[in-house]
């Protein structure tokens, strides 16, 4: 019996050897199919790989937030490609022994055996790629703060109207709360102020800020509070969108919506804003300038917001006019005009920036014209502060920039004002006559909205390019431009436009929210109409539709703009005194017609549908500007169409399919343009352009004269993101080096330069530019196999001077690249102005900066290196370099340095470190480095003065993070100014991952001083402290924590504990705290000092918001019960698989001195206990814990507890009680329990039986 149970053992050993030996055996016979296979899926895998990168373009372009289960499948991607490429050079490298003459059999059997266990990992990779979509959601926009008014002057009056409102706001009986006041008195500056406190003061968790207006749309409503919200409606009707706002407010549980300009009621039921009993968290707050409003609106505290006292409405005026108290003469002259502006804000900011530097004469004659000023009373409007509006109007120098302010009022009510939409606007009235071009027209208008933001008529819109205006202010252009007999009308529907009476007096429309999928009605007569604006704020998905006979009653028009409506350019043949014509995203038919508006300046086709430019467009002799942006359906342009445009100016192209220009061998039916006709514009002087390198004509160059350019070349998906740009870009992918013959007389002008996957380059300088590229801003190059430096300086061609305005620099994938600077002494002036560079899989480099380029680098100020498998020293400092006072400020404003994956380096700087001052280092991070053994020298160490942020990891050999001085040679005689102390006065933030050889931070002469200002900890993966290092922790604990926020400490497997409770009583501000997967952790918080627990002055983690502990499975309790009084901003309590956790606030083994067994944690909303087989009871026998936030409870597979969670419905409060001995269902216990939501919590916990 025991041979036979022998023989089977031995039998099964035997097929397992013979299998084991058959699959070894295997690996030999497949090498060729598993290096096939291997090739094979890494082309797959690169092939998605682009796919998804290209999908993750896109979203960031978008603003969207992009999914970290992506980032991390790319990160992987990267890795194993990069492990691949790796690998097949090594094969490449050992094919045969003995000279090829017979194969190495344990080679091949090495080798084929990597390549299938890689394919399998790429081929898991492939599969694992699960997600349909790369991003979830928008990036957040800016908050509130954004919107803070940056020049408050927190006068008494208005000091104390502040604080009345955010008094009421906090009252919790309160839902309205309204600020009356007349125009101009500032009722939206100080709701902007109200935002800023009320969120600074933690008293709304979000706040929305919408604004109104005279016309109150719910749509637009909905819409700013949706965008402010950061969520998107998925609804298709009005209702639908309104509920979703309603079930999206009524998540915030603190939310203040600021609704500013309301002139009369509005419903905010129907708008589905849920307040008052609906939701006591969400409370209103509203701006108006009338009274009755309030009362409408059951406004429960009405604050009226008046005029400022004639002390604060001097000192106003006194500041925006620049007048001293040493000045008495202005100053009496200011006190009189002061007083005629009435205490009125915008009035005496309007007239205190016109008098600005004004003579004593001039402010005699403004308060002559203020006590003369006799205007009619307007409604709606203050008479004062018109009049004093007039006076800034009547200082205006010139009739343009009056009409140009005049122009402004035309877009809608707090709009962002396109500097661009008006500079086209202006030319098609015939302003800016005295310009020799658009570029010297766009000048002259930024110095005339500079004297109009210098006068106060108009305002900065946080965003460049882009102006606003006051709503009082375009209330008075409004009236201003009615007056002189050129009416605007702004606030009417296209239904309305037949019942407008004196329709001859206006001079421009735009109809700011007028209605779409209409057909636009025929017979309007408006013969003085020079400006129709019928544009889409808000874009949507349906057309409006323009019958032939819509413009007739039109001749004098001017300036048209369209949005999203289908017509025939026939309708537009007869407007012959046109000159401006935007057409966005229209669907257009009989465009030949075009040829037909021979005045045309300026045509905009943007975004809309078309498949040819016709040929008369060539007849428009006088067209200035052509911007086919986003033309998607354009296919074709026919040649000699452009170069009879004989005063083009500026074209764009980007962003659209067309992109094959004229190919030699075409025939003429289907032939496109060529681009030798743009040289043929001789006043061509800004160009976007998005082509294909065989579209070249040969012997083409681009020519000299543009000003201003954004070329791609072979561009998958054009990357343009802004038209009208001035700068100067060249993009070039997948091309031969032949081909940039072609825009040589652009290189020396050229400011940003991108190359991707070029062939047949060694250098950039001299072969693609001899004379060295000297304007150049910006340099990337990417995935350029045969590229092996920059600046090859032994070629005789190069250029004594090159790259001299270099500012950012970028090498990627460059696989050939040894070195930036080839052969002796770089250029003159080269990489000077060099700010950032970043490094990335460049494995043919051994070091980064030799001494002749690093003694260049006296403005870098951000280097980030990662993934360079050959890279031993960043920067070399023994060697020739420049000599002198200028080495002692060597890398002075580095600023942020990051190194990544570096596997050879073996120090950061070598040689002598005392020239080198790290005086503007911020954030240092450095990872995967396994051969450094140290990170600073003494000496440089000394200088991290400014030093925020440190973050190390993964660097197996690292033993220190400053050398001593006998490690660091040259080093002897520098003594610092501060002896041997380092210092690290503004560290915020400190980061230790897995450095498992780690000794010390510093030698042992130095002393290592550690800030207050320390914010985060972050400690992982020790899994045995060094003692030396624990004492040096203690250390920065002891002195360091009264500001931290962040303690993290994973992995660190030999502490027993991490805080006493002496050092606890330190950690006032911290927020989270988070353990996890130390294995010999028995307690966090050690109670060495029984009184301070029981002392109520003393508090213990007030801020504490989130408290996570995972896998310490020798832990106990995770606090001590009598700490639960003082969590009193706790939100979150998760503790996860820890095997011998018996309760989670427990006693401290020294007997309770607190009669007080009842304890309030009034802001936790969620409770996470997942895995803990020991688990007995949440709290101590007795205890009472009451969370009246609960929102999310889950106890799951805790199979002792005996904790009763019950649910009190007169205070919606859940509650845990702690009994000695009772278990089971009928006491409410929760072996496995999962509330989702604070609405199911009295559907599943048992009712609160008070005691």
């Amino acid at each position: 019996m025991e041979s036979e149970i022998l023989n089977c053992i031995l039998s099964k050993i035997g097929d397992y050897l013979l299998d084991a030996t058959v699959r070894q055996i295997g690996y030999i016979y497949h090498f060729k199919t598993n290096i096939e296979d291997l090739k094979k899926e890494d082309k797959s895998l690169r092939s998605l790989k682009d796919s998804v990168q290209q999908d993750v373009k896109i979203a960031i372009r978008n603003t969207e937030e992009i999914m970290n289960d992506v980032k991390k499948w790319l990160s992987d991607a990267d890795s194993v490609m990069a492990d691949v490429e790796k690998f097949e050079e090594e094969i490449q490298v050992n094919k045969t022994c003995l000279y090829g003459w017979c194969p190495n059999w344990f080679w091949r059997y090495k080798i084929s055996k990597k390549a299938a266990k890689k394919t399998k990992i790429m081929l898991e990779l492939v599969h694992s790629k699960r997600f349909d979509r790369v991003s979830q959601h928008r990036v957040n926009l800016p908050g509130m703060d954004v919107f803070a008014p940056k020049d408050f002057m927190p006068f008494d009056s208005t000091k104390a109207t502040l604080d009345r409102i955010v008094e009421a706001l906090k009252d919790d009986k309160t839902n309205v709360v309204g600020l009356y006041g007349m125009g101009g008195v500032g009722k939206t500056t100080l709701a902007k102020v109200v935002a800023k406190r009320v969120i600074e003061e933690t008293i709304f968790d979000k706040v929305v800020m919408v604004f109104v207006s005279q016309t109150p749309n719910p749509t637009n409503i909905r819409d700013q509070i949706a965008d402010s919200l950061n969520f998107k409606f998925e609804e298709k009707t009005e209702q639908g969108r309104a509920d979703r706002l309603y079930l999206r407010l009524k998540k915030e549980k603190r939310i203040l919506i600021i609704l500013d300009d309301v002139w009369a009621e509005l419903d905010l039921t129907t708008i589905r804003i849920p307040f008052g009993d609906d939701h006591k968290g969400c409370k209103i707050f509203l701006t108006t300038r009338r009274q009755h409003v309030c009362l409408a609106m059951r406004c429960q505290h009405q604050i009226p917001l008046n005029v400022l006292n004639e002390k604060e409405g001097l000192s106003l005026l006194k500041s925006h006019a620049g007048i001293s108290d040493e000045s008495p003469t202005l100053n009496d002259m200011a006190i009189k005009v002061a007083g005629e502006c009435k205490g009125l804000p915008l009035a005496i900011v309007s007239i205190g920036s016109a008098l600005k530097e004004n003579t004593i004469g001039e402010w005699k004659e403004t308060l002559r014209k203020l006590k003369m000023s006799k205007l009619n009373v307007i409604e709606n409007a203050d008479r004062d502060v018109y009049a004093c509006l007039q006076l800034s109007y009547d200082y205006l120098k010139s009739e343009e920039i009056k009409f140009y302010f005049l122009l402004c009022s035309l877009f809608p009510e707090d709009h962002k004002i396109d500097l661009e939409e008006l500079v086209r606007y202006g030319m098609g009235l015939g302003l800016n006559q005295d310009a020799d071009s658009i570029e010297d027209s766009r000048g002259q208008l930024r110095v005339r909205v500079d004297n109009l933001k210098a006068s106060c008529l108009l305002l900065d819109a946080d965003e460049e390019d882009f102006i606003k205006m006051h709503d009082v202010v375009r209330d008075f252009a409004l009236w201003m431009a009615s007056k002189q007999n050129h009416a605007f009308l702004v606030n009417a529907s296209i239904s309305e436009l037949q019942k407008v009476e004196s329709q001859e007096q206006y001079m421009a429309i735009n109809l700011v929210e007028w209605e779409r999928g209409i057909m636009l009605p025929d017979g309007l007569i408006y013969p003085n109409l020079q400006i129709l604006i019928l544009d889409a704020y808000r874009y949507g998905s349906i057309l409006s539709e323009a019958s032939d006979a819509f413009f007739e009653g039109m001749k004098a028009l001017k300036v048209l703009t369209l949005t999203q409506v289908q017509l025939s350019m026939k309708s537009l043949q007869f407007r012959t005194n046109l000159r401006t014509l935007h057409l966005k995203y229209c669907k257009l038919e009989g465009i030949s017609s075009l040829g037909k508006l021979k005045r045309l300046e300026i045509l905009s086709l943007e975004g809309s549908e078309f498949d040819e430019l016709p040929e008369e467009l060539g007849e428009l002799s006088q067209l200035r500007l052509l911007d086919l942006f986003n033309c998607f359906m354009l296919k074709r342009i026919p040649p000699n169409v452009l170069r009879r445009l004989s005063h083009l100016e500026e074209l764009y192209t980007g962003r659209t399919y067309y992109s094959s220009w004229a190919v030699e061998g075409m025939n003429a039916e289907t032939s496109n343009v060529s681009l030798s006709e743009l040289n043929s514009l001789r006043r061509l002087t800004h160009l976007l352009l998005h082509i294909h390198d065989k579209c070249l004509p040969k012997d083409f160059a681009f020519s000299s004269t543009l000003q201003s350019y954004e070329i791609e070349v072979n561009e998958d998906f054009s990357i343009a993101k802004k038209k009208f740009s001035k700068s100067r870009i060249l993009n070039f992918k997948r091309t031969k080096a032949t081909s940039f013959a072609a825009f040589k007389a652009l290189y020396p002008t050229l400011e940003h330069f991108t190359l991707s996957s070029i062939v047949d380059c060694e250098n950039i300088v001299p072969t693609i530019d001899p004379k060295g590229l000297n304007e150049l801003k910006c340099l990337q190059l990417a995935y350029c196999g045969e590229l092996k430096c920059i600046v090859d300086a032994s070629l005789p061609q190069v250029p004594a001077t090159a790259f001299s305005n270099l500012m950012e620099l970028s090498l990627e994938g460059l696989r050939g690249l040894r070195e930036i600077c080839h052969d002796g002494r770089p250029p003159k002036e080269f990489l000077e102005k060099l700010e950032s560079i970043s490094v990335y899989k460049c494995d043919d480099m051994y070091t980064l900066f030799p001494p002749m380029l690093f003694a260049r680098l006296h403005k870098l100020k951000k280097a980030r290196i990662r993934f360079c498998t050959k890279l031993q020293k960043v920067i070399e400092l023994e060697g020739p370099s420049h000599s002198g006072e200028e080495n002692l400020v060597l890398l002075s404003s580095l600023a942020e340095l990051t190194l990544l994956y570096l596997p050879q380096l073996r120090c950061i700087w070598k040689g002598p470190t005392q020239y080198l001052r790290l005086k503007s280092l911020k954030k240092f991070e450095v990872g995967g480095c396994n051969s450094l053994t140290y990170l600073f020298s003494s000496s440089l160490a000394q200088s991290l003065v400014q030093l925020e942020e440190v973050i190390v990891w993964g660097c197996g050999r690292l033993e220190h993070f400053v050398s001593s001085e006998e490690d660091n040679k040259g080093e002897e005689n520098v003594v610092a100014a501060n002896g041997n102390d380092i210092l690290l006065p503004k560290l915020r933030k400190l980061g230790l991952e897995y450095l498992p050889n780690l000794i010390s931070l510093c030698p042992k002469n130095y002393k290592s001083t550690w800030p207050t200002t320390l914010e985060e900890l972050v400690l992982r993966g020790f899994g045995n402290f060094a003692p030396s290092f624990i004492v040096e922790l203690e250390a920065v604990m002891k002195t360091a924590f009264e500001n931290l926020t962040n303690l993290e400490i994973w992995w660190c497997d030999n502490l027993k504990h991490i805080l006493s409770l002496t050092l606890a009583q330190n950690l006032v501000q911290l927020k989270y705290m988070e353990i996890g997967k130390c294995e010999e952790l028995e307690q966090i918080l050690v109670v060495d000092d029984e009184t301070l627990l029981n002392n109520k002055d003393h508090l213990f983690f007030p801020n504490l918001f989130q408290m996570k502990v995972i896998k310490c499975h020798k832990l106990k309790c995770v606090f001590p019960v009598n700490i639960g009084r003082h969590l009193q901003q706790l939100q979150v309590i998760n503790v996860d698989g820890a095997n011998q956790l018996e309760e989670v606030f427990g006693h401290t083994n020294r007997g309770d001195l607190i009669n007080d067994k009842q304890i309030l944690l009034p802001q936790l909303k969620k409770l996470s206990l997942f895995y803990l087989p020991n688990l007995t009871n949440f709290c101590s026998v007795d205890y009472h814990f009451i969370f009246p936030s609960l929102k999310y409870l889950r106890v799951k597979d805790c199979p002792k507890i005996t904790t009763r969670f019950s649910y009190a419905q007169n205070d919606q409060s859940v509650h845990a009680e702690a009994k000695a001995s009772k278990t089971g269902e009928e006491d409410g216990s929760a072996v496995n329990l999962t509330i989702w939501s604070h609405l199911e919590l009295s559907d599943i916990l048992p009712p609160y039986k008070e005691q």
